[in-house]
């Protein structure tokens, strides 16, 4: 088991291979549209607003899938929104193992991981948006 004090740092390096092994398989202009839905699922975390923002989430998803076809298999193999289910991804991610004692008993403590993690994937995001912006010549 890594130490709790890595959690974070791994999940986002994780998240960040994980996004990077998918954007191979689409064009810049793919990548742009792929990244900016994930920057919305991500601040709707970061907001809070899961539940009242669900079907916004659902409909960019059900888009993204429908234009892209089998291409779109790349994006969900990933399983990057997977990594916003705080609860689900250190198993499902190998950062924990079953049995192990993954999420940490104090409420505020997982909730500031959770914070941490999901604002260090937004800028990373960000960033990535920044750069294709720059490569597409998009103001």
């Amino acid at each position: 088991m890594i130490q709790r004090s890595d959690v974070v740092s791994t999940l986002v390096n994780g998240f960040m291979a994980d996004y990077n092994t998918a954007m191979k398989h689409y064009t810049k202009k793919e990548q742009l549209e792929f990244t900016n839905y994930l920057l919305h699922v991500v601040m709707t975390y970061i907001l809070r607003e899961q539940v009242r923002r669900a079907d916004s989430i659902k409909k960019g998803w059900e888009t993204l899938r429908k234009k892209h076809g089998k291409k779109f298999q790349a994006y969900q193999d990933a399983q990057l929104p997977a990594y916003f289910q705080f609860d689900r991804v250190l198993l499902e991610k190998g950062i924990c193992t079953p049995g192990e004692e993954c999420d940490p008993k104090d409420e505020r403590l997982k909730t500031w991981q959770q914070t941490v993690f999901l604002k260090d994937v937004r800028n990373h995001l960000q960033r990535c948006l920044e750069d294709l912006k720059f490569e597409l010549k998009i103001p």
